[in-house]
Order: structure tokens, then sequence, then C-alpha cells
């Protein structure tokens, strides 16, 4: 069985390609970084259950009954 080879030739034109294929990756893992690291600081400040106070009051039990035994 042949050995796969890491490193081909210049005129396979794999450079070319490879290239954009890294930046992308580094802008991904860049953002991913952004991501977690602002859930992580809003889960340690308890930002995320804070909407959760801003709820509308609630106006009672509901409708009264309509009277009919159920």
């Amino acid at each position: 069985m042949p050995r796969r080879v890491s490193a081909y030739s210049p005129l396979d034109g794999f450079g070319t390609l490879n290239l954009p294929a890294t930046i992308g990756a580094g802008f991904l893992a860049a953002a991913m970084t952004v991501f977690v690291v602002h859930v992580l600081g809003a889960l340690r400040r308890n930002a995320l259950g804070r909407h959760a106070r801003h709820r509308v009051p609630d106006r009672g039990a509901g409708p009264p009954p309509s009277g009919r035994p159920t």
C-alpha cells in the first residue's frame, strides 16, 4: 500500500486552494471564541435570567366559570 504524501507538488495547485480554506478556518475559530466568551460571561453575570423578571404581571386565574357543571 503506498504511503500518503503530506507535501504536494506546486503543480497540483492545492496551495492556492489551501490558503483561503486556512484563512476561513481562522475566522471561524475567532468567531466561535468570541461567542463562547460572551456566553460564559453572560452566564457568570446571570444576564440570561434577568429577562425572566420583566414578564407581564399575571391578571388573575383566568375567566370566570361559565356556571355549567363540568
